[in-house]
């Protein structure tokens, strides 16, 4: 006997029969609209106004809520963005202050450019300079 035939034989198993059926499609349509909505929440940071992320970052969390780009790959964009605009702020506050690092990851003073001797960098700095200008060995 077909499945068909025990539904037509049966009425009340054509009922429950019906109504798992429109049960499991509304379930499923539910997960989907669930999944959507996490989908939108989890990018929203990335879309309002007030966010500090450029448009390429924007671009890909639409992407990400039309699923065409999984979470994952805009976390991975915002992540490599988020350290490339620190170490632009690392980079901008190293130039405020003069200190570079060298090839072990120390600090190195520079002396200062504006003729004030601030340590014995700048001292020594203006004591070169001074000696170059007299013509004596530095």
């Amino acid at each position: 006997m077909t499945l068909a035939e025990f539904l037509a034989q049966n009425p009340t198993a054509q009922i429950e029969y019906n109504a798992a059926l429109e049960n499991h499609g509304k379930t499923r349509f539910d997960a989907g609209v669930k999944s959507v909505q996490d989908r939108i929440a989890s990018v929203l940071p990335y879309l309002k106004p007030e966010s500090v992320y450029p448009g390429p970052i924007k671009a890909l969390a639409v992407d990400c809520i039309d699923g065409k780009v999984d979470a994952a790959s805009l976390r991975a964009a915002v992540a490599t963005y988020d350290a490339l605009k620190e170490k632009k702020n690392s980079d901008a506050a190293i130039d405020e202050t003069g200190i570079q690092g060298d090839t072990h990851g120390e600090q190195t003073p520079q002396p200062s450019t504006d003729g004030i001797v601030k340590n014995e960098i700048d001292f020594k700095a203006m004591l070169d300079a001074s000696k170059a200008k007299k013509g004596m060995e530095v």
